[in-house]
């Protein structure tokens, strides 16, 4: 790759209440729920969390419960890991709505080596994926398989994956998952065509698999089932042109933030060194979102 090149497209990397109503209840519920909590003023006296890959059977709505019931049950499943633990973060608290509603899952006796390509191509016949944290093993505590949450956007998702693992037809490398309602719950999202699967096409100098995935890991963490191209030209380099497919994770901080990233460089190319290479070539660049196999 010509060095001069390489450093013009780089160089962004761097800068880059008792005797309520019901109705009272609910309320307060909600507004409990979306606020951090801390006694005495200090995380440390906190209950210790639940074991990370406890199952979550015979759920009841947090409302029947009472409020010390709520705080303690709208903790995070993982907290030890960036985003997905932070106790500030709205996504990692339960919506108010009722278990029938909700999109997301708690999945047990996956492989110890689950890893993202082999859980989410084998869920397939469900829908989009919104969300996916796996959690490996923990063998000084017992637990010799892996876990997950998954979130869908849509309800269908989780009823078609219920059933799917309800028949025995839900089935990773030999092992049969034990798919549960997630403790933490979720409300279906908007239809839209946002999804997890970004399509980029644009220069090969740009669309390639270690430019992107340098370029990506210098403004968020994230994981990928895989990456796939889906064409290339055969013509000179400067012409060469690429489309890829990037199946990410998790459409929620993964996919959209790739998104907005990918669009905020070429913003930023065109105000900083119009007339560049640079900028030239990311001007170049098309992404989109393409279809998530998960609901094929």
């Amino acid at each position: 790759m010509d060095a001069t090149i390489t450093n013009g497209l780089d160089s962004s990397s761097s800068n880059g209440s008792s005797g309520s109503t019901t109705s009272d209840n609910q309320a307060q519920y909600c507004r409990v729920k979306t606020i951090p909590f801390v006694l005495n003023g200090s995380s440390s006296s906190r209950r210790p969390p639940k074991d990370s890959h406890e199952a979550y059977p015979g759920y009841t709505h947090p409302q029947q419960r009472g409020l010390n019931y709520i705080i303690e049950e709208s903790r995070p499943l993982n907290p030890q890991s960036n985003y997905r633990g932070r106790e500030d973060l709205l996504e990692n608290h339960s919506d108010c709505i009722r278990v029938e509603e909700s999109t997301s899952l708690w999945i047990t006796k996956l492989p110890p080596h689950c890893d993202y390509k082999m859980l989410l191509g084998s869920v397939r016949g469900c829908g989009k994926v919104h969300e996916t944290v796996i959690n490996p093993p923990i063998p000084e505590r017992g637990l010799t398989t892996a876990a997950c949450k998954l979130v869908f956007f849509q309800r269908h998702g989780v009823d078609n994956l219920l059933a799917q693992s309800a028949g025995g037809a839900f089935k990773i490398m030999g092992y049969t998952p034990h798919v549960a309602m997630n403790k933490i719950l979720k409300k279906p999202k908007m239809p839209s065509d946002e999804s997890r699967v970004l399509l980029i096409s644009g220069p090969s100098l740009i669309v390639n698999t270690t430019f992107l995935t340098n370029f990506f890991q210098a403004h968020f963490d994230f994981n990928l089932e895989e990456v796939k191209t889906l064409w290339c030209n055969d013509h000179q380099l400067y012409d060469q042109r690429t489309c890829q497919e990037w199946r990410f994770g998790s459409y929620r901080n993964q996919a959209k933030i790739a998104y907005g990233k990918i669009e905020s460089i070429q913003a930023e190319k065109r105000a900083q060194d119009a007339g560049s290479m640079a900028s030239w070539m990311w001007s170049m660049v098309y992404v989109e979102y393409g279809p998530d196999p998960c609901g094929a």
